[in-house]
Order: structure tokens, then C-alpha cells, then sequence
């Protein structure tokens, strides 16, 4: 019998998982995903359906004719037997097969929204950490599990992050929980420092400052150093921008720290998670679908929407 470790096909599939890792740009991602036709995985269902038969078969007749009976069992057995590996086999690889699929459909998905889809850790949002109110929660380590860098140059680069950090008891120092969360850090417009837009989470600076928007105010609560500053910077454009983003995630907080940086922030973890229609079991198929329009990763796509809001809306021109 195969074993499972040295199967051909489950060793090109390793192999292919691990290139997939470090591969970049579309064409990288578009060779390994037609490599995928060199590699049969239904043998093993075609394997398995007719040991299935066969062994049926034999049965069937062990019992017509009682001098095949004990071939006939044995012979179902062992039928049986290979039915069960070879489907394991069939359901492990086509696992893979989802694996490596959601793989290639992040990557891609980054790569349409001007990321770069490798990961970095102890990159630039690391750096800053303790810049920002939002990323001082809990207690020591925090950390920046993941950041993926935009492909934009200077101010106008953009950081795509998750982190975590620990809550522990005061006295006892055990840990309680681990909370995680993601958002974007980038540049922003000088003039705007200080300025806090919190829906979760304590609110530096706090003022009991209120917009015309009963939504907005039944939402956040606003702090800043500078009321008038806060008062510029929420403009209408940008109020229902945020709203809108609001509406989708949960717990957003806005914070513009005392450098000039930004940084938007939710719970929604799930921002980078997008399951395709195909897989690259049809690698044709997954192909068409990823070279489609659509937008793949739309929760971090609406970050950038935000993003490109606060930008157009906040420059110097009052």
C-alpha cells in the first residue's frame, strides 16, 4: 500500500505550498496554479470507487456460490480497506487543494489593491507601536502579528497590520485574555495632531463635543487637544465616510497621534478571509475567477476607501 508521505502527488503539492509562500507578483502565482495539471488527484476517488465495486462484487458472489464465501470476505476486506485509504487520501489532497487556494486568492487579492503580499513582521507598524493610543492596550508583549506594505512611495505608503495584546490580572499577573485586532497606519496632513474617534476602548482627550449627526455622536466619542483642530478635520465628506465604514466593522476607532500618523483600527480579523467559488483543483477555472474584477478582499478594500477619503478631504485648503 502507498504511503501517505511519499505519495508523488502529495510531495508536489508540499512542494508547490511552500513556493506559493514566497512567490510575488501574478505571474509567479498564474505558473504555479497551471502546475496544478501536471498532478491527478482523482485517481485516488477512481481507485477508491472501484475497490468499492470490486469488493461489492465479490461479496455478492461469495454468497451465490457458498465455496467462495471466505474468499469472497477476505477479499471485501481488504476491498474495504483500500476504499478507506484511498478516500482519506482523496479528501486530504483536495484539503490541500483549499489550502493552497486561500492562499493564492489572499495574495492575489493584495496584490489588486497595491499591496504587497508578502508579510512582514517587525516591519514599520512595529516601529511605532508605542506611538499610538490604540496599540498601548493590555500588557507587555504587544505585538504586530503581520503588516503588509503598499507599493506606494514616500507619505503616501500605507501599512495594512495585524496585532494582539494580553490583558492581565493586576495582582496576580495571570494572563485573562488575548484580544487581536487589524487596521491601517499611514501619513496624514501636519496640521491634524491629537485627534481621537473612538467606539470601543477608553477615549484620550475626551470632549463632549457633538456633531449634527445623531448617529455619529450615539457611536463615538471624540477627544483632541485641539477642539477646533477636530472641528476641521470632521468634515461632512469625511463624517459619513466613517459612518459608512462603521456600518461594516466592529469597534472602529480613528486616531491621528501627536506625529502626524493615522491610524484606523477594528476587530475584524476576518479582513484578510475570502472563500472563491473554484479552487485550483480547476486550475482554468480559478484562474477566469481570479482575473476577474471583483474586489477579493473587501474589508481591507474598504480600509483603503476610508484611507483615500481622509486624504482627499483633509488637505490644506480652509
Amino acid at each position: 500500500m502507498l504511503n501517505f508521505k511519499n505519495t508523488k502527488i502529495v510531495q508536489n503539492l508540499s512542494l508547490l505550498e511552500q513556493k506559493i509562500k514566497y512567490q510575488q507578483s501574478y505571474q509567479e502565482i498564474t505558473e504555479s496554479i497551471l502546475s496544478i495539471k501536471k498532478l491527478k488527484p482523482k485517481r485516488f476517488y477512481y481507485i477508491a470507487i472501484f475497490l468499492f465495486t470490486l469488493g461489492f462484487t465479490l461479496l455478492f458472489i461469495s454468497f451465490i456460490d457458498i465455496h467462495f464465501i471466505v474468499y469472497g470476505l477476505f477479499a471485501s476486506i481488504f476491498s474495504l480497506l483500500g476504499v478507506f485509504y484511498y478516500g482519506w487520501l482523496f479528501v486530504a489532497i483536495c484539503s490541500k487543494f483549499d489550502d493552497i487556494s486561500a492562499e493564492i486568492y489572499q495574495k492575489w487579492g493584495l496584490l489588486d489593491l497595491n499591496l504587497h503580499c508578502m508579510p512582514i513582521k517587525n516591519g514599520y507598524v512595529s516601529s511605532v507601536i508605542n506611538d499610538f493610543e490604540e496599540l498601548k492596550r493590555g500588557s507587555e508583549p504587544r505585538r504586530i502579528t503581520l503588516e503588509h506594505q503598499s507599493i506606494h512611495e514616500g507619505d503616501e505608503r500605507f501599512y495594512f497590520y495585524h496585532n494582539e495584546f494580553v490583558e492581565r490580572d493586576l495582582t496576580t499577573k495571570k494572563e485573562l485574555y488575548t484580544t487581536c485586532r487589524c487596521g491601517m497606519i499611514f501619513h496624514f496632513p501636519p496640521q491634524f495632531k491629537n485627534i481621537f474617534i473612538i467606539s470601543e476602548g477608553k477615549t484620550p482627550h475626551k470632549l463632549s463635543y457633538q456633531l449634527a449627526s445623531h448617529q455619529f455622536n450615539q457611536q463615538f466619542s471624540l477627544g483632541a487637544q485641539d477642539k477646533h483642530q477636530l472641528a476641521k478635520f470632521l468634515k461632512p465628506s469625511i463624517v459619513e465616510a466613517i459612518l459608512n465604514l462603521s456600518n461594516n466593522f466592529v469597534h472602529l476607532n480613528i486616531e491621528i497621534n501627536a506625529k502626524g500618523m493615522i491610524c484606523i483600527s477594528s476587530d475584524d480579523l476576518d479582513a484578510l478571509n475570502y472563500t472563491a467559488d473554484s479552487n485550483i483543483n480547476s486550475p482554468d477555472i480559478f484562474l477566469k475567477e481570479l482575473n476577474q474584477t471583483t474586489i477579493k478582499l473587501p474589508k481591507v478594500y474598504q480600509f483603503i476607501e476610508l484611507y483615500n477619503v481622509l486624504l482627499k478631504y483633509s488637505k490644506d485648503n480652509f
